[in-house]
Protein backbone atom coordinates (compact mmCIF):
# COMPACT_ATOMS: atom_id res chain seq x y z
CA UNK A 1 0.00 0.00 0.00
CA UNK A 2 1.46 3.34 -1.33
CA UNK A 3 0.15 6.69 0.28
CA UNK A 4 0.22 8.31 -3.20
CA UNK A 5 -1.64 5.19 -4.52
CA UNK A 6 -4.90 7.57 -5.37
CA UNK A 7 -2.35 10.28 -7.65
CA UNK A 8 -1.00 7.25 -9.49
CA UNK A 9 -4.17 5.66 -10.41
CA UNK A 10 -5.46 9.28 -11.46
CA UNK A 11 -2.41 9.93 -13.34
CA UNK A 12 -2.34 6.55 -15.33
CA UNK A 13 -6.00 6.96 -16.45
CA UNK A 14 -5.09 10.52 -17.87
CA UNK A 15 -2.07 9.08 -20.00
CA UNK A 16 -4.17 6.26 -21.00
CA UNK A 17 -6.99 8.90 -22.48
CA UNK A 18 -4.46 11.06 -23.56
CA UNK A 19 -2.55 8.01 -25.67
CA UNK A 20 -6.02 7.54 -27.03
CA UNK A 21 -7.14 10.25 -28.24
CA UNK A 22 -3.26 11.00 -29.78
CA UNK A 23 -3.75 7.86 -31.26
CA UNK A 24 -7.36 9.11 -32.53
CA UNK A 25 -6.42 12.08 -34.18
CA UNK A 26 -3.66 10.45 -35.90
CA UNK A 27 -6.23 7.86 -37.82
CA UNK A 28 -8.14 10.86 -38.40
CA UNK A 29 -5.22 12.08 -40.10
CA UNK A 30 -4.66 9.28 -42.18
CA UNK A 31 -7.90 8.77 -43.30
CA UNK A 32 -8.13 12.69 -44.03
CA UNK A 33 -4.85 12.12 -46.21
CA UNK A 34 -6.28 8.96 -47.97
CA UNK A 35 -9.69 11.26 -48.66
CA UNK A 36 -7.34 14.34 -49.73
CA UNK A 37 -5.35 12.03 -52.58
CA UNK A 38 -8.70 10.73 -53.69
CA UNK A 39 -10.71 14.02 -53.93
CA UNK A 40 -13.47 14.62 -56.87
CA UNK A 41 -13.14 17.55 -58.96
CA UNK A 42 -16.39 19.61 -59.83
CA UNK A 43 -17.15 20.53 -63.17
CA UNK A 44 -14.98 23.27 -62.91
CA UNK A 45 -12.07 21.35 -62.23
CA UNK A 46 -11.62 21.87 -58.31
CA UNK A 47 -11.75 19.34 -55.96
CA UNK A 48 -14.89 18.63 -53.88
CA UNK A 49 -13.86 18.92 -50.16
CA UNK A 50 -17.19 18.75 -48.48
CA UNK A 51 -17.01 14.81 -48.17
CA UNK A 52 -13.61 14.89 -46.54
CA UNK A 53 -15.20 17.83 -44.03
CA UNK A 54 -17.70 14.45 -43.58
CA UNK A 55 -15.18 12.59 -42.62
CA UNK A 56 -13.66 15.06 -40.18
CA UNK A 57 -16.43 15.88 -38.22
CA UNK A 58 -17.57 12.49 -37.77
CA UNK A 59 -14.41 11.34 -36.91
CA UNK A 60 -13.75 14.03 -34.31
CA UNK A 61 -17.33 13.50 -32.92
CA UNK A 62 -16.39 9.51 -32.76
CA UNK A 63 -12.98 10.05 -30.75
CA UNK A 64 -14.44 12.83 -29.00
CA UNK A 65 -17.43 10.09 -27.58
CA UNK A 66 -14.69 7.32 -27.18
CA UNK A 67 -12.31 9.57 -25.15
CA UNK A 68 -15.98 10.75 -22.56
CA UNK A 69 -16.87 7.06 -22.46
CA UNK A 70 -12.97 6.49 -21.30
CA UNK A 71 -13.02 8.96 -19.01
CA UNK A 72 -16.39 8.23 -17.08
CA UNK A 73 -14.79 4.38 -17.26
CA UNK A 74 -11.33 5.59 -15.53
CA UNK A 75 -13.35 7.81 -13.31
CA UNK A 76 -15.85 4.88 -11.88
CA UNK A 77 -12.98 3.16 -11.58
CA UNK A 78 -10.67 5.99 -10.06
CA UNK A 79 -14.25 6.87 -7.52
CA UNK A 80 -14.60 3.12 -6.42
CA UNK A 81 -10.95 2.94 -5.93
CA UNK A 82 -10.79 5.86 -3.84
CA UNK A 83 -13.83 4.52 -1.61
CA UNK A 84 -11.90 0.87 -0.80
CA UNK A 85 -8.43 2.62 -0.11
CA UNK A 86 -10.99 5.40 2.32
CA UNK A 87 -12.11 2.27 3.87
CA UNK A 88 -8.72 0.43 4.17
CA UNK A 89 -7.02 3.35 5.86
CA UNK A 90 -10.55 3.65 7.92
CA UNK A 91 -10.11 -0.10 9.22
CA UNK A 92 -6.31 0.75 9.45
CA UNK A 93 -6.43 4.04 11.33
CA UNK A 94 -9.24 2.04 14.24
CA UNK A 95 -6.80 -1.21 14.71
CA UNK A 96 -5.47 -1.24 18.52
CA UNK A 97 -1.75 -1.20 16.59
CA UNK A 98 -0.05 0.68 13.59
CA UNK A 99 -0.38 -1.39 10.41
CA UNK A 100 3.34 -1.22 8.27
CA UNK A 101 4.84 -2.42 5.28
CA UNK A 102 8.76 -2.44 6.07
CA UNK A 103 11.45 -2.93 3.24
CA UNK A 104 15.15 -4.22 3.25
CA UNK A 105 17.26 -4.95 0.71
CA UNK A 106 20.71 -6.88 0.36
CA UNK A 107 22.75 -4.00 0.59
CA UNK A 108 21.02 -3.08 4.03
CA UNK A 109 18.91 0.01 2.66
CA UNK A 110 15.58 -0.29 4.36
CA UNK A 111 12.92 1.55 5.83
CA UNK A 112 9.06 2.18 5.75
CA UNK A 113 7.39 2.31 2.67
CA UNK A 114 3.68 2.51 4.29
CA UNK A 115 2.55 2.81 8.16
CA UNK A 116 -0.85 3.55 9.46
CA UNK A 117 -2.02 6.71 11.02
CA UNK A 118 -1.91 4.98 14.46
CA UNK A 119 1.78 4.97 14.62
CA UNK A 120 1.55 8.96 15.39
CA UNK A 121 0.48 7.69 18.87
CA UNK A 122 3.21 5.08 19.45
CA UNK A 123 5.57 6.78 18.18
CA UNK A 124 4.89 10.65 18.83
CA UNK A 125 6.04 11.69 15.09
CA UNK A 126 4.32 12.47 12.66
CA UNK A 127 3.50 9.32 10.26
CA UNK A 128 5.22 11.39 6.84
CA UNK A 129 8.06 11.77 8.75
CA UNK A 130 8.94 8.17 10.23
CA UNK A 131 8.44 7.55 6.36
CA UNK A 132 10.70 9.60 5.41
CA UNK A 133 13.46 8.79 7.85
CA UNK A 134 12.73 5.69 10.20
CA UNK A 135 15.74 6.56 12.54
CA UNK A 136 13.22 9.38 14.43
CA UNK A 137 11.99 6.19 16.12
CA UNK A 138 14.36 6.36 19.28
CA UNK A 139 14.62 2.69 20.02
CA UNK A 140 15.76 1.84 23.32
CA UNK A 141 19.78 1.28 23.78
CA UNK A 142 18.91 -2.07 25.33
CA UNK A 143 17.20 -3.21 22.79
CA UNK A 144 18.42 -1.82 19.63
CA UNK A 145 20.97 -4.39 18.50
CA UNK A 146 18.64 -7.07 19.04
CA UNK A 147 16.02 -5.34 16.98
CA UNK A 148 18.64 -5.24 13.96
CA UNK A 149 20.06 -8.46 14.54
CA UNK A 150 16.24 -10.31 14.07
CA UNK A 151 15.42 -8.08 10.98
CA UNK A 152 18.76 -9.31 9.23
CA UNK A 153 17.79 -12.92 10.25
CA UNK A 154 14.26 -12.46 9.28
CA UNK A 155 15.43 -11.64 6.00
CA UNK A 156 17.85 -13.98 5.46
CA UNK A 157 15.13 -16.85 5.90
CA UNK A 158 12.03 -15.55 4.99
CA UNK A 159 10.54 -16.25 8.62
CA UNK A 160 7.88 -14.82 10.17
CA UNK A 161 9.07 -11.08 12.31
CA UNK A 162 8.19 -11.53 16.10
CA UNK A 163 10.40 -9.00 18.12
CA UNK A 164 8.92 -7.37 21.32
CA UNK A 165 11.18 -4.10 22.42
CA UNK A 166 11.20 -0.68 23.94
CA UNK A 167 11.41 2.34 22.32
CA UNK A 168 11.29 6.13 24.38
CA UNK A 169 8.68 8.45 23.77
CA UNK A 170 9.60 11.77 22.76
CA UNK A 171 7.95 12.68 26.19
CA UNK A 172 10.58 10.49 27.66
CA UNK A 173 8.49 7.47 28.88
CA UNK A 174 9.57 4.04 28.35
CA UNK A 175 7.01 1.81 26.18
CA UNK A 176 6.88 -1.66 25.37
CA UNK A 177 6.22 -2.65 21.50
CA UNK A 178 5.55 -6.16 19.91
CA UNK A 179 6.18 -5.71 16.24
CA UNK A 180 4.58 -8.84 13.46
CA UNK A 181 5.20 -9.15 10.07
CA UNK A 182 4.98 -11.37 7.50
CA UNK A 183 7.81 -11.62 4.51
CA UNK A 184 7.21 -11.63 0.93
CA UNK A 185 10.02 -10.77 -2.22
CA UNK A 186 9.97 -7.78 -3.78
CA UNK A 187 11.02 -6.30 -6.77
CA UNK A 188 14.85 -6.06 -7.58
CA UNK A 189 15.81 -8.78 -4.15
CA UNK A 190 13.92 -6.73 -1.75
CA UNK A 191 12.65 -8.46 1.27
CA UNK A 192 8.52 -6.95 2.48
CA UNK A 193 7.30 -7.28 5.87
CA UNK A 194 3.47 -7.13 5.88
CA UNK A 195 3.07 -6.57 9.53
CA UNK A 196 1.41 -4.98 12.45
CA UNK A 197 3.15 -3.12 15.84
CA UNK A 198 1.25 -3.07 19.09
CA UNK A 199 1.72 -1.28 22.72
CA UNK A 200 2.40 -3.59 24.89
CA UNK A 201 3.25 -1.63 28.02
CA UNK A 202 0.14 -2.50 30.25
CA UNK A 203 0.56 -5.88 29.68
CA UNK A 204 4.63 -5.74 29.98
CA UNK A 205 3.18 -3.60 33.96
CA UNK A 206 0.78 -6.32 34.80
CA UNK A 207 3.20 -9.06 34.23
CA UNK A 208 6.04 -7.51 36.14
CA UNK A 209 3.16 -7.05 38.50
CA UNK A 210 2.18 -10.69 38.71
CA UNK A 211 5.78 -11.94 39.05
CA UNK A 212 6.16 -9.54 41.79
CA UNK A 213 2.79 -10.74 43.51
CA UNK A 214 3.98 -14.24 42.49
CA UNK A 215 7.42 -13.37 44.40
CA UNK A 216 6.06 -11.75 47.38
CA UNK A 217 3.74 -15.20 47.76
CA UNK A 218 6.49 -17.28 47.30
CA UNK A 219 7.94 -15.42 50.01
CA UNK A 220 4.70 -15.60 52.77
CA UNK A 221 3.93 -19.10 51.97
CA UNK A 222 7.80 -19.58 52.84
CA UNK A 223 7.58 -17.47 55.98
CA UNK A 224 3.94 -19.32 56.32
CA UNK A 225 5.78 -22.60 56.63
CA UNK A 226 8.17 -21.31 58.93
CA UNK A 227 5.14 -19.98 60.94
CA UNK A 228 3.88 -23.54 60.87
CA UNK A 229 6.61 -25.75 61.66
CA UNK A 230 7.07 -23.10 64.93
CA UNK A 231 3.68 -23.29 65.79
CA UNK A 232 3.87 -27.74 65.14
CA UNK A 233 6.76 -27.37 67.75
CA UNK A 234 4.93 -25.34 69.87
CA UNK A 235 2.12 -27.45 69.94
CA UNK A 236 3.63 -30.70 70.24
CA UNK A 237 5.70 -29.13 73.08
CA UNK A 238 1.84 -28.02 74.40
CA UNK A 239 1.02 -31.14 74.28
CA UNK A 240 3.91 -33.25 76.27
CA UNK A 241 3.45 -30.19 79.08
CA UNK A 242 -0.74 -31.10 79.00
CA UNK A 243 0.35 -35.16 79.19
CA UNK A 244 2.37 -34.03 81.84
CA UNK A 245 0.10 -31.81 84.05
CA UNK A 246 -2.68 -34.46 83.23
CA UNK A 247 -0.51 -37.28 84.60
CA UNK A 248 0.39 -35.20 87.66
CA UNK A 249 -3.12 -34.59 87.84
CA UNK A 250 -4.19 -37.87 87.90
CA UNK A 251 -1.48 -38.77 90.74
CA UNK A 252 -2.52 -35.76 92.77
CA UNK A 253 -6.26 -37.06 91.96
CA UNK A 254 -5.84 -40.70 93.00
CA UNK A 255 -3.82 -40.02 95.97
CA UNK A 256 -6.56 -37.55 97.10
CA UNK A 257 -9.67 -40.09 96.38
CA UNK A 258 -9.34 -42.48 98.89
CA UNK A 259 -8.37 -40.04 101.97
CA UNK A 260 -10.94 -38.15 100.91
CA UNK A 261 -13.61 -41.25 100.54
CA UNK A 262 -12.33 -42.03 104.05
CA UNK A 263 -13.60 -38.51 105.40
CA UNK A 264 -16.98 -38.94 103.46
CA UNK A 265 -17.21 -42.13 105.12
CA UNK A 266 -15.85 -41.36 108.82
CA UNK A 267 -17.96 -38.21 108.47
CA UNK A 268 -20.91 -40.14 108.10
CA UNK A 269 -20.37 -42.74 110.81
CA UNK A 270 -20.04 -39.94 113.02
CA UNK A 271 -23.37 -38.15 112.36
CA UNK A 272 -25.34 -41.75 112.78
CA UNK A 273 -23.59 -41.58 116.19
CA UNK A 274 -25.21 -38.52 117.10
CA UNK A 275 -28.59 -39.24 118.48
CA UNK A 276 -30.62 -36.39 117.40
CA UNK A 277 -32.80 -36.76 120.44
CA UNK A 278 -30.48 -36.89 122.63
CA UNK A 279 -28.16 -33.78 121.70
CA UNK A 280 -26.66 -31.20 124.31
CA UNK A 281 -24.89 -27.76 122.98
CA UNK A 282 -21.94 -29.59 122.75
CA UNK A 283 -23.22 -32.68 120.59
CA UNK A 284 -25.66 -30.09 118.23
CA UNK A 285 -22.47 -28.29 117.13
CA UNK A 286 -21.08 -31.65 116.12
CA UNK A 287 -23.70 -32.39 114.18
CA UNK A 288 -23.02 -28.94 112.25
CA UNK A 289 -19.29 -29.84 111.98
CA UNK A 290 -19.56 -33.50 110.48
CA UNK A 291 -22.38 -32.08 108.17
CA UNK A 292 -19.99 -29.57 107.18
CA UNK A 293 -16.79 -32.09 106.74
CA UNK A 294 -19.36 -34.41 105.00
CA UNK A 295 -20.61 -31.84 102.29
CA UNK A 296 -16.83 -29.97 102.10
CA UNK A 297 -15.23 -33.37 101.96
CA UNK A 298 -18.30 -34.58 98.96
CA UNK A 299 -17.38 -31.38 97.13
CA UNK A 300 -13.83 -32.31 97.07
CA UNK A 301 -14.35 -35.39 95.85
CA UNK A 302 -16.76 -34.39 92.84
CA UNK A 303 -13.73 -32.37 91.88
CA UNK A 304 -10.97 -34.65 92.16
CA UNK A 305 -13.78 -37.62 90.00
CA UNK A 306 -14.55 -34.64 87.54
CA UNK A 307 -10.56 -34.19 87.14
CA UNK A 308 -10.12 -37.45 86.47
CA UNK A 309 -12.99 -37.90 83.97
CA UNK A 310 -11.52 -34.87 82.15
CA UNK A 311 -8.12 -36.38 82.00
CA UNK A 312 -9.08 -39.90 80.83
CA UNK A 313 -11.33 -38.32 77.79
CA UNK A 314 -8.88 -35.46 76.97
CA UNK A 315 -6.03 -38.23 76.72
CA UNK A 316 -8.09 -40.73 74.84
CA UNK A 317 -7.92 -43.26 77.65
CA UNK A 318 -11.62 -43.93 77.43
CA UNK A 319 -12.98 -46.57 75.81
CA UNK A 320 -16.91 -46.35 75.02
CA UNK A 321 -18.54 -50.10 75.69
CA UNK A 322 -20.70 -49.94 72.96
CA UNK A 323 -24.67 -51.38 73.65
CA UNK A 324 -28.52 -50.73 73.05
CA UNK A 325 -29.31 -48.06 75.81
CA UNK A 326 -32.97 -46.76 75.95
CA UNK A 327 -32.78 -42.86 76.46
CA UNK A 328 -35.74 -42.62 78.36
CA UNK A 329 -34.90 -45.19 81.24
CA UNK A 330 -31.55 -43.15 81.57
CA UNK A 331 -33.13 -40.29 81.85
CA UNK A 332 -35.37 -41.79 84.42
CA UNK A 333 -32.44 -43.13 86.10
CA UNK A 334 -30.99 -39.79 86.71
CA UNK A 335 -34.11 -38.75 87.34
CA UNK A 336 -33.82 -40.79 90.83
CA UNK A 337 -30.08 -39.82 90.69
CA UNK A 338 -30.92 -36.10 91.73
CA UNK A 339 -34.37 -36.84 93.41
CA UNK A 340 -32.61 -35.99 96.81
CA UNK A 341 -31.70 -32.47 95.44
CA UNK A 342 -34.36 -31.38 93.75
CA UNK A 343 -37.17 -32.34 96.70
CA UNK A 344 -34.90 -30.50 98.50
CA UNK A 345 -35.81 -27.78 96.34
CA UNK A 346 -39.18 -28.40 95.66
CA UNK A 347 -38.22 -29.11 92.03
CA UNK A 348 -40.87 -30.76 89.92
CA UNK A 349 -39.56 -33.02 87.17
CA UNK A 350 -41.06 -34.04 84.70
CA UNK A 351 -40.30 -36.58 81.99
CA UNK A 352 -41.98 -37.23 78.59
CA UNK A 353 -40.67 -39.71 75.82
CA UNK A 354 -41.66 -41.15 72.27
CA UNK A 355 -41.78 -44.70 72.74
CA UNK A 356 -38.44 -46.93 70.95
CA UNK A 357 -36.21 -43.93 71.58
CA UNK A 358 -33.08 -46.46 71.39
CA UNK A 359 -28.93 -45.54 70.43
CA UNK A 360 -26.11 -47.80 70.36
CA UNK A 361 -23.93 -46.15 73.12
CA UNK A 362 -22.10 -46.41 76.15
CA UNK A 363 -24.51 -46.52 79.01
CA UNK A 364 -22.06 -45.25 81.88
CA UNK A 365 -20.95 -42.54 79.85
CA UNK A 366 -24.55 -41.80 78.68
CA UNK A 367 -26.02 -41.77 82.04
CA UNK A 368 -23.14 -39.16 83.05
CA UNK A 369 -23.78 -36.76 79.94
CA UNK A 370 -27.76 -36.85 81.52
CA UNK A 371 -26.68 -36.22 84.84
CA UNK A 372 -24.53 -33.60 83.82
CA UNK A 373 -26.99 -31.75 81.95
CA UNK A 374 -30.10 -32.40 84.32
CA UNK A 375 -28.37 -32.05 87.94
CA UNK A 376 -27.11 -28.20 86.37
CA UNK A 377 -30.84 -27.50 85.81
CA UNK A 378 -31.99 -28.36 89.36
CA UNK A 379 -28.91 -26.49 90.64
CA UNK A 380 -29.52 -23.42 88.45
CA UNK A 381 -33.42 -23.39 89.33
CA UNK A 382 -35.00 -21.42 92.15
CA UNK A 383 -37.27 -23.29 94.51
CA UNK A 384 -40.19 -24.36 93.14
CA UNK A 385 -39.44 -24.64 89.80
CA UNK A 386 -39.51 -27.06 87.02
CA UNK A 387 -37.38 -29.34 84.99
CA UNK A 388 -38.46 -30.73 81.92
CA UNK A 389 -36.92 -33.94 80.31
CA UNK A 390 -37.93 -34.59 76.59
CA UNK A 391 -36.74 -37.83 74.47
CA UNK A 392 -38.01 -38.03 70.74
CA UNK A 393 -36.99 -38.99 67.69
CA UNK A 394 -35.76 -35.91 65.84
CA UNK A 395 -35.01 -37.84 62.15
CA UNK A 396 -35.19 -41.59 61.31
CA UNK A 397 -31.73 -42.46 62.56
CA UNK A 398 -31.50 -39.85 65.71
CA UNK A 399 -32.64 -39.56 68.99
CA UNK A 400 -32.84 -35.91 70.59
CA UNK A 401 -33.35 -35.42 74.50
CA UNK A 402 -33.80 -31.58 75.42
CA UNK A 403 -33.84 -30.62 79.37
CA UNK A 404 -35.45 -27.41 80.06
CA UNK A 405 -35.72 -24.93 82.76
CA UNK A 406 -36.79 -22.04 84.49
CA UNK A 407 -33.85 -20.93 85.77
CA UNK A 408 -32.00 -17.17 85.30
CA UNK A 409 -30.85 -17.95 81.83
CA UNK A 410 -27.82 -17.50 79.34
CA UNK A 411 -26.19 -14.08 78.49
CA UNK A 412 -24.63 -13.88 75.12
CA UNK A 413 -20.67 -13.95 77.18
CA UNK A 414 -21.84 -17.13 78.67
CA UNK A 415 -23.22 -18.79 75.18
CA UNK A 416 -19.28 -17.95 73.93
CA UNK A 417 -17.77 -20.12 76.54
CA UNK A 418 -20.55 -22.29 77.58
CA UNK A 419 -18.48 -25.79 77.26
CA UNK A 420 -15.42 -24.83 78.21
CA UNK A 421 -13.18 -26.25 81.11
CA UNK A 422 -13.36 -24.26 84.69
CA UNK A 423 -15.93 -21.85 83.35
CA UNK A 424 -17.75 -19.73 85.56
CA UNK A 425 -21.27 -18.14 83.95
CA UNK A 426 -22.93 -15.31 85.60
CA UNK A 427 -25.60 -17.53 86.68
CA UNK A 428 -24.72 -18.59 90.32
CA UNK A 429 -26.19 -21.91 92.36
CA UNK A 430 -29.18 -21.34 94.30
CA UNK A 431 -29.44 -23.45 96.71
CA UNK A 432 -25.69 -23.29 97.78
CA UNK A 433 -24.60 -26.06 95.79
CA UNK A 434 -21.12 -26.26 94.49
CA UNK A 435 -19.67 -26.26 90.68
CA UNK A 436 -16.20 -27.70 89.08
CA UNK A 437 -17.29 -25.81 85.83
CA UNK A 438 -15.91 -29.52 83.91
CA UNK A 439 -19.56 -30.71 84.11
CA UNK A 440 -20.62 -29.60 80.57
CA UNK A 441 -17.14 -29.75 78.71
CA UNK A 442 -17.26 -33.21 79.67
CA UNK A 443 -21.08 -33.45 78.52
CA UNK A 444 -19.73 -32.25 75.00
CA UNK A 445 -17.08 -34.44 75.03
CA UNK A 446 -19.01 -38.21 75.54
CA UNK A 447 -21.77 -36.54 72.73
CA UNK A 448 -18.96 -36.22 70.34
CA UNK A 449 -17.40 -39.37 71.45
CA UNK A 450 -21.26 -40.72 70.25
CA UNK A 451 -21.18 -38.80 66.61
CA UNK A 452 -23.57 -36.35 67.92
CA UNK A 453 -23.61 -32.72 68.98
CA UNK A 454 -25.11 -30.78 72.02
CA UNK A 455 -26.04 -27.02 72.37
CA UNK A 456 -27.96 -24.61 74.12
CA UNK A 457 -30.83 -22.12 73.48
CA UNK A 458 -31.49 -19.74 75.79
CA UNK A 459 -32.81 -16.06 76.41
CA UNK A 460 -31.81 -14.24 79.47
CA UNK A 461 -33.90 -13.99 81.94
CA UNK A 462 -36.83 -16.45 80.74
CA UNK A 463 -34.37 -20.03 81.28
CA UNK A 464 -32.60 -22.47 79.29
CA UNK A 465 -33.17 -25.21 77.14
CA UNK A 466 -30.13 -27.80 76.44
CA UNK A 467 -30.16 -30.05 73.32
CA UNK A 468 -28.74 -33.21 72.79
CA UNK A 469 -28.79 -35.17 69.52
CA UNK A 470 -27.36 -38.76 69.48
CA UNK A 471 -27.16 -40.99 66.09
CA UNK A 472 -28.90 -44.30 67.03
CA UNK A 473 -25.41 -45.88 65.58
CA UNK A 474 -23.02 -43.59 66.10
CA UNK A 475 -19.50 -44.28 64.09
CA UNK A 476 -17.13 -45.85 65.39
CA UNK A 477 -14.32 -44.14 67.68
CA UNK A 478 -10.94 -45.19 68.19
CA UNK A 479 -9.76 -41.32 70.21
CA UNK A 480 -11.71 -39.33 71.98
CA UNK A 481 -11.87 -35.67 71.22
CA UNK A 482 -10.27 -32.97 73.12
CA UNK A 483 -11.75 -30.60 75.54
Amino acid sequence: MDTHSGTSVQDKGTRRIGSALVLGIALMMVVLDILLDTLILDQFGQPILWPAFIVLIIGAAAITLICLRGMRREKSILTRYEDALGQLRAVADNLPGALFQWFMTRDGDCGFRYISQRAEELFGINVDEVCKDWKKIHIHPGDLSRWAETLRRCRDTMQDWNFEGRIIHPSGEVQWLRCMAKLDRGKEGEVIFNGIILDVTDAKDAEREIKEIRRNAERLGAEILLVNQSLNESNDTLKRINRQKNEILGVAAHDLKNPLGGVVGFAGAMRASLDEEQLDPIRADLVDMTDSIEQSARHMLNIINGLLNASALEDGAVQLEMSPCDMEALAKSVESMNEAASRRKDIKVQIDSEPDCVVNGDPQRLRELLDNIVSNAIKYSQNGQAVAIRVYHSGPSYVQVSVRDEGPGLTDDDKTKLFGKFQKLSARPTGGESSTGLGLAIAKSIVELHGGKIWAESEYGKGSTFYIELPVNPPKQSCSLPL
